[in-house]
């Protein structure tokens, strides 16, 4: 098999499978998905045997793409050639997970039938991740590209690179001038921190250009926090701001396994302009669900 076609295809058959359950499941890339998925797929095969129909090969193979795709945007990794039959999976390496064939996972759910081996197999590939991030908390996974599925990596960005590592450089004398006394561990203990020199410092919307020392500063600490939080990755769009966009203009966070994106100065407006001290709590708990 060519795996360059497999991947070119991946999309399409995803397509195909979101046609062929009419509704019955929400092909969104949610946990929830591959419980649906399953009981699907336990609906129409009762044994193993009928794994080698060729009647059922269109359908296991939209099963395996959507499945496939579902693990790469946990750990990493990227679609591999079999020594026969359907691809496999090959996760990130820093993980130390097996290359992992779907289907595999797709015969021991139909062996099983509890309706829950693909969502066991996606919690044990998250908690992989998490543990892994425990001792490399700037590491994040990274997924080769699925053309139709994925928004391509972006181009390497001198301005994102020379922001961040100012903005790194500078965090000491940041965090004494606003912050002098608190933990800034940036984790979601740090929060109420950040709240309140926010709120302290630009109590308004309109004091953010006037502060715009404390407000890069906030804003890219506020962004480490949900980077560390999961695996995300800074990226910039560069060009002028306006209303029409939450990005040209600013630096921002993504997190491609979810396909969520935050900009963290317009995080810290929106907060400020609500008024709610504890949003940030609500769009960290959003971002790491």
């Amino acid at each position: 098999m060519d795996i360059s076609d497999w991947v070119e295809d991946v999309h399409i058959k995803i397509d195909v499978l979101d046609d062929l359950l009419s509704g019955r499941a929400d092909l969104d890339f949610s946990p929830g998905s591959l419980i649906a998925l399953e009981a699907e797929l336990l609906d129409r095969i009762e044994d193993t045997e009928e794994l080698t129909d060729p009647d059922q090969l269109p359908f296991l193979e939209c099963v395996v793409a959507y499945l496939g795709e579902m693990l790469l945007r946990v750990a990493g990794g990227r679609w591999a050639a079999p020594s026969s039959g359907l691809p496999v999976l090959r996760p990130a390496a820093e993980l130390g997970l097996e290359d992992t064939a779907p289907l595999d996972l797709v015969a021991a759910a139909i062996q099983r039938r509890d309706g829950t081996e693909f969502r066991r197999t996606h919690r044990a590939w998250q908690e992989a991740v998490r543990e892994y991030r425990q001792t490399h908390p700037g590491w994040a996974p990274e997924k080769d590209y699925t053309p139709g599925l994925d928004v391509p990596r972006p181009e390497p960005s001198a301005e994102l690179d020379a922001w961040l590592a100012r903005r790194e450089q500078e965090f000491p004398a940041w965090r004494a001038r606003y912050g002098a006394g608190e933990d800034w561990d940036f984790t979601a203990d740090s929060l109420d921190a950040l709240t309140e020199a926010v709120f302290r410092e630009t109590p308004t919307t309109a004091k953010f250009q006037e502060h715009n020392d404390f407000v890069e500063g906030a804003s890219w600490y506020w962004g480490e926090v949900l980077r560390r939080s999961a695996p995300a990755e800074w990226q910039h769009t560069p060009g002028e701001r306006t209303n029409r966009s939450t990005t040209i203009g600013y630096f921002w966070v993504r997190r491609p396994d979810a396909d969520r994106s935050y900009t963290p100065e317009l995080n810290l407006a929106h907060m400020v302009e609500l008024g709610d001290h504890k949003r940030l709590h609500t769009v960290l708990a959003r971002w790491s669900g």
